[in-house]
């Protein structure tokens, strides 16, 4: 009887399997097989054994020929190749896609390798040239993919290694190091040759590694990221350094924790410069309660003994004005207003002192009906210099209102102090700005110099006579005004010319007017 001869399948593989003697070689063969047909149904098998043909195997793993279970099987085209002198072994042909996919043969390889494949060889062509252009095809590019793995493999690793963050990983059941980057190695003065396959209990006091012990457990038990702002270390030379670690858990395919990868900052100076400045801004606040505490008792100390001159004064003017000339008035009048503007300055002095005690008691502020009362409150200033002031429309906000009262009165009386011998117009203006209030008090008065602006806001500076200034006041109006504006978190600023009146525009967060 003649053997029918088939067409070859598109790509045929040949394996021997080297199986030792103490194993079932049609056990060994099952579980191969198996494994095979678990790659897809790209990969077909035909399956032969010295011992008899696949029916007869599959009749041994317990597979009928046809079943659910049974691989597709192919013709066997070439007995000859089939018969390979080697003891106890298995002999199977795979058919495979033209061209077999880079996926197919990695898969393929991984069966091979772990059921210990003897050899490969190709067969099933016409010409032996036909299956070596298939199998250099499904090499080269094979090797491009490891090619590129490896570049890619490469290009992270120097990623890593070049982070100027310490970068270690552990595995999951011991806790021992895995990795180690360049970061890691100077940070805590070893090696990685002397830190892998090592844990903490090897390099860190007790104490330490206990901690950091605690910490990995709790990550590989939650499977969560684990944020460490503050831990402190000990290395090998450069003593106690305190780090900002972040870990996490690397899971495998069933998600179970594999590894535990850990990155660590160094902020041991940045540490000590943020102490630093705790320290000294501790510092300056003690000062300046210190000196807000001095302002508050001298300018109330003096306003007696002011008092006094002033009062005084008052009655010996009144004695004794007609017996002297008109020098004697003239000094005495000096001696009256004197006392007064100490009086004045003393009163600001300590109002300025008093603002930076505490912050502002915020509650809504009805700004309509406070300028009302700010106007009452000037009502014989602005008689006496016949001024006009005029607003738009006012808004409710969140803010304190007695300061916002000293505020607008300040800005207000700044205007009423430097009209420049005309009746002074003062207009206060409003609008919203996204999330602030901007609040606008404009003048047409003497104005000043712009390159003054900033220092309009100083304690105690007055324009110079030349610039225009009517220099009433203390010097204190506009430097409360600063202060006031920014405990409530917001800013001011000034712009003007010489002639052309002074505007102030202040802005203040938006808040709840319901506070």
């Amino acid at each position: 009887m003649t053997d029918t001869v088939h067409d070859p399948p598109p790509w045929l593989a040949e394996v021997a399997l080297a199986v030792p003697g103490s194993v079932d070689p049609a056990e060994s063969a099952g579980a191969f097989l198996r494994a095979l047909v678990e790659i897809g149904p790209a990969v077909g098998v035909s399956l032969w054994h010295h011992g008899g043909g696949p029916p007869a195997l599959l009749a041994r793993l317990g597979i009928a020929p046809g079943s659910a279970s049974a691989p597709p099987l192919t013709p066997i085209w070439d007995a000859a190749t089939l018969t390979w002198p080697l003891a106890g072994a298995e002999i199977l042909r795979l058919t495979l896609p033209m061209p077999p996919t880079a996926a197919t043969a990695w898969a393929l390889e991984r069966v091979l390798r772990g059921f210990g494949t003897h050899r490969v060889t190709a067969a099933g062509y016409a010409s032996a040239r036909g299956a070596g252009q298939a199998l250099a095809a499904v090499e080269a590019e094979r090797q491009a993919t490891l090619e590129a793995l490896r570049e890619s493999q490469s290009f992270l690793t120097e990623i890593v290694e070049n982070l100027p963050d310490m970068i270690f990983v552990k595995d999951a059941a011991d806790l021992r190091f895995v990795r180690f980057n360049r970061a890691g190695e100077r940070l805590l003065g070893f090696p990685s040759e002397a830190l892998l396959g090592k844990n903490d209990y090897d390099f860190f006091p007790r104490e330490e590694a206990d901690f950091f012990t605690s910490k990995d457990r709790e990550v590989l038990a939650s499977g969560r990221l684990l944020d460490i702002p503050c831990e402190e270390i000990q290395t090998r030379l450069q003593g106690i350094r305190s780090l900002h670690t972040k870990k996490i858990p690397i899971l495998d395919a069933t998600g179970s924790p594999r590894f535990l990868l850990g990155i660590s900052e160094d902020i041991t100076e940045a540490r000590a410069a943020r102490e630093a400045l705790a320290r000294t801004s501790e510092e300056l606040r003690r000062s300046n309660e210190e000196l807000r505490h001095f302002a508050t008792t001298v300018s109330h100390d003096l306003q007696e003994p002011l008092r006094a001159v002033a009062g005084f004064a008052d009655l010996l003017r009144g004695r004794i004005s007609a017996s002297l000339d008109d020098e004697g008035r003239e000094w005495l009048d000096y001696v009256v207003d004197g006392a007064r503007r100490m009086q004045r300055l003393v009163r600001d002095l300590l109002a300025y002192a008093r603002l930076g005690v505490s912050g502002p008691e915020r509650g809504a502020v009805d700004l309509e009906a406070l300028l009302a009362a700010v106007l009452e409150a000037l009502v014989l200033r602005m008689a006496e210099t016949g001024a006009v002031v005029t607003h738009d429309p006012l808004p409710v906000i969140a803010a304190d209102e007695v300061q916002m009262g000293q505020l607008l009165q300040n800005l207000i009386g700044n205007a009423l102090d430097h009209g420049g011998g005309q009746p002074p117009r003062v207009h206060v203006g409003a609008r919203q700005d996204g999330d602030r209030w901007v609040f606008v008090v404009r003048d047409e008065g003497i104005g000043f110099e712009q390159r003054f602006a900033d220092r309009l806001f100083e304690p105690f500076y007055r324009l110079d006579p030349g610039v225009g200034s009517a220099r009433l006041g203390s010097g204190i109006g506009l430097a409360v005004c600063k202060r006031i504006v920014e405990s409530h978190g917001g800013l001011i600023e000034a712009t003007g010319a010489p002639g052309e009146g002074a505007t102030f525009r202040f802005w203040l967060p938006i808040g709840s007017p319901e506070i």
